[in-house]
């Protein structure tokens, strides 16, 4: 699922206020990894709330984008931010969306080929007065 710069940009807003509803944390020995039990947890708060923080203590940066995978990979969802060691994940519900996203007015004006009303910063001569 792709979300589109305002898109993202209303979900951060929506998820500044929440608290992390998964938290997991790096063994003392061995590698940062997601267990199935987290992963099922995950994937059940995504169907109850559709926008989730999850926080992953001690995890390095690249062990935090393993997890990130593995998160989407498993429920479908969209990133929305990375916070330090806490990811925002947005899933809308199948049957009921309960999080209204802004439309892209303008990807889907580009898509119809219609004209935004933007300068597209062509310089076409007109106006300039030279001949």
């Amino acid at each position: 699922m792709d979300l589109s710069p305002n898109q993202r940009r209303h979900l951060r807003a929506l998820a500044h206020p929440l608290k992390p509803v998964v938290r997991a944390y790096k063994p003392p020995e061995g590698p940062f990894a997601l267990e199935a039990a987290q992963l099922d947890e995950i994937d059940r708060q995504l169907g109850l709330r559709e926008l989730i923080k999850i926080k992953l203590k001690g995890a390095s940066r690249e062990e935090l984008e393993a997890a990130l995978d593995a998160v989407l990979e498993h429920t479908g969802g969209a990133w929305v931010q990375t916070i330090g060691r806490t990811l925002v994940v947005y899933r809308p519900h199948p049957d009921a969306p309960r999080i209204d996203l802004p439309d892209d007015r303008r990807r889907a004006a580009a898509a119809a080929g219609e004209d935004t009303g933007e300068d597209t910063g062509e310089d076409t001569g007109e106006g300039t007065g030279e001949e």
